[in-house]
């Protein structure tokens, strides 16, 4: 079962409150975080993000998958074809889902424990070569990034007034329809994350190397002075640098890029894993998708296949071959068909990737960047970074539910 979060004091309030929402970066002024009530669960609460703005709601759940490059290709295309039904199902018309997406973020290896361990242990008889070479080992293992968090999220539009809470209730009942969906797709959640962790999971993308000592911090807000959550729990850092190609913020530099150009060739199971995948790098990668009401899809992509089939005959009777570009248009079409009547959904999608170094060395990140573009090659993705876009950028890599217009 996923871990939910009990209803406490730090459930009341304004999350940001007022002076801590005027401090926010400019991308991310005007959002509130709330915790809205699990249906069916009592007690339990799941956080729900409102940007006014762009007339989102979203929450969020931390997922795991599994091995999956170690599977038989039979068993990847079958998750994969687990995970397209998801898409379809979450997409269903009776839904009010009208986006879905995940966060896959690499986290950096902790040494301050290490470090700690090291100080208070370590034999100070040993000498001094000995332990500067202790030192740089944990230096490189600071710099790799051996775990990851993998997020999944849903948003549903905004509405105005008296409306809004009947729609975040909504939302909640959304999340736990989606715990279901993963289930049978063979994704264990094994967290709803309520507003709090919803805040941490925004702050990481600016300073991934600070994730630990903040958990610690936040667990301490929650037992001492719950009340003010608002004041005392950072959703973001208050100054940010955005350069032409990076953005500087906290204790690293981040250059974010979006995913231009995808395969134009049949590709396997596991072409994403060069990119996904990658432990010398800090590196995250979202996925957005827009979703489509599938019935009207289905209706849509109906009337097209007839009009190419009459043009087909129409073609045929006058003995005229139809060129290779109107072939190629007519087997887009009926490929469409036969996956909307399979039952997948109609989406449109967006990636983006961010790549982070700690420090403010940016031949650093220009060589951890060469690393991603590299990586992306091997996946047969063309990365354009967002030049001049940087503080908005790095948004769309985070669980808000941007990324499409």
């Amino acid at each position: 079962m996923p871990t939910l979060t009990k209803n406490d004091a730090a459930s009341t309030g304004r999350f940001p409150s007022a002076a801590a929402a005027r401090a926010l970066p400019r991308d991310l002024r005007g959002i509130r975080l709330h915790d809205v009530p699990v249906p069916d669960i009592d007690g339990s609460t799941v956080g729900v993000l409102e940007d006014p703005r762009r007339g989102h709601l979203v929450a969020c759940v931390r997922v795991e998958g599994g091995s999956f490059a170690m599977a038989p290709a039979r068993e990847q295309e079958q998750r994969l074809n687990r995970w397209g039904s998801l898409v379809a199902q979450v997409a269903q018309s009776s839904s009010i889902i009208r986006r879905v997406g995940f966060v896959s973020r690499s986290i950096p290896s902790d040494s301050n424990r290490q470090l700690d361990y090291f100080e208070s242990a370590g034999d100070l008889d040993a000498g001094a070569d000995v332990r500067s070479s202790y030192l740089e080992l944990l230096q490189r293992y600071e710099r790799t990034a051996d775990q990851r968090e993998v997020l999944v999220w849903i948003a549903c539009d905004r509405p105005g007034g008296k409306a809004l809470d009947d729609r975040l209730a909504q939302l909640a009942g959304e999340v736990s329809r989606l715990c279901g969906l993963l289930g049978r797709a063979r994704i264990h959640v094994t967290q709803v994350l309520d507003r709090i962790d919803l805040a941490l999971a925004i702050r990481a993308a600016y300073d991934p190397w600070g994730r630990a000592d903040r958990l610690a911090y936040a667990r301490g807000i929650r037992e001492d002075a719950p009340e003010r959550i608002g004041d005392l729990l950072e959703i973001a850092p208050a100054d940010v640098d955005p350069r032409w190609h990076e953005l500087r913020a906290d204790r690293g530099l981040h250059r974010t890029a979006w995913v231009k150009q995808w395969p134009r060739t049949e590709v396997g199971a596991l072409f994403l894993m060069p990119l996904v995948v990658n432990p010398n790098v800090v590196r995250t990668v979202a996925w957005v998708a827009q979703l489509e009401d599938p019935s009207a899809s289905l209706n849509d992509i109906n009337a097209q296949a007839i009009d190419a089939r009459s043009d087909q005959m129409a073609l045929g009777r006058m003995q005229q071959r139809p060129t290779i570009t109107r072939q190629q248009k007519w087997a887009g079409v009926f490929a469409r068909e036969r996956e909307l009547g399979a039952g997948h959904a109609r989406i449109l999608h967006n990636a983006y990737v961010t790549t982070s170094v700690f420090g403010d060395d940016v031949r650093a990140l220009d060589q951890a960047w060469e690393r991603t573009r590299q990586n992306a090659a091997a996946s047969q993705l063309q990365l354009q970074v967002l030049a001049r876009r940087q503080a908005q950028a790095i948004t769309l890599t985070m669980p808000l539910g941007r990324g499409i217009r």
